[in-house]
């Protein structure tokens, strides 16, 4: 099993698929993009390699607030590497990323203040502080186009 990979400095992409269907998919669509057959790497462990390609996921690092599909459960966390989707630990069900997730710009009272990413779409919700655990109020600010603390304008 491979998979393809497109990558931006924010965002990836990947597809999973069988080695041969991996092998020649890559080979058209680089084909297709630039009019030639993708040329051999190797790569530092000496095996040979072509480029990557796209996938069905986008991947996502640091700060997130992710909502589960199927429970309606939150968690912020914070992932240090590339991850395209979020199991919950409530109901185990795999919630993968949306390809652009809101920013959510968050003070505390306590005076931290974090930035994260979600793919929740309600008008507002709740967020535990990083710093000291009490729950934030957090509304999306349709002219700043991101979610920030109740009573921020």
């Amino acid at each position: 099993m491979k998979s393809l990979t497109i990558k931006t400095k924010d965002q990836a992409f990947t597809k999973s698929m069988e080695d041969q269907d991996c092998d020649k998919r890559f080979e058209q669509f680089i084909t297709e993009l630039l009019g030639e057959k993708p040329i051999e790497k190797n790569t530092t462990e000496g095996q040979k390699t072509a480029h990557s390609l796209p996938t069905s996921t986008y991947e996502y690092r640091g700060f997130l607030v992710v909502k589960c599909e199927r429970c309606g459960a939150i968690r912020a966390f914070c992932s240090k590497t590339l991850i395209g989707k979020f199991i919950c630990g409530n109901c185990g069900h795999e919630t993968p990323f949306l390809p652009n997730m809101a920013r959510v710009d968050v003070i505390c009272k306590c005076g931290n203040h974090a930035t994260y990413q979600t793919n929740i779409t309600d008008d507002h919700f709740d967020i535990p502080c990083v710093a000291c655990g009490s729950p934030i109020d957090v509304e999306y600010n349709y002219k700043e186009k991101q979610y920030q603390s109740m009573g921020r304008s």
